[in-house]
């Protein structure tokens, strides 16, 4: 039993050894590939590009993500919202925060060609006050 006792030692030590050498080019930060002959070949892994959903504002046309752009949304049995989350029920219409595309959007009928129907201006009073709340604002500040 003792001379098991020694030997272990020793063995773990040639174990860590094999392990050293076999793994001697591994590095959590490159993608390795093995090819014929034993060789190792390899770069540094890169971070994935994620896909960013990009959509048009209606009133200039201009392209976006659509995080940054703001939501008007139509529900088939309700008036037109302003979407603040971006992910609520019914066809929607994006506006960047520009207010000349507002002014566009709301008075010369970007959102009626979006839409598809004559709008109201009882439809779009939800429309005028997110506006007059949290774009103009922003315009008129020094």
């Amino acid at each position: 039993m003792a001379a098991l006792v020694a030997v272990a030692p020793a063995v773990a030590e040639l174990l860590q050894a094999e392990v050293a050498r076999s793994f001697s080019k591994w590095s959590p930060t490159k993608r390795l590939h093995w090819e014929p002959g034993g060789q190792v070949s390899g770069g540094p892994v890169l971070p994935k590009n994620r896909h960013v959903p990009e959509r048009s504002c209606v009133a200039c046309g201009a392209k976006m993500p659509k995080a940054q752009l703001v939501r008007v949304a139509q529900t088939s049995q309700g008036p037109i919202t302003v979407d603040v989350a971006g992910r609520g029920p019914g066809r929607g219409a994006y506006l960047c925060r520009i207010p000349d595309c507002w002014g566009r959007a709301i008075s010369k009928g970007a959102l009626d060609r979006s839409f598809k129907k004559d709008l109201s201006s009882q439809d779009l009073e939800s429309v005028r006050t997110y506006y007059e709340t949290n774009i103009a604002p922003q315009t008129k500040a020094p």
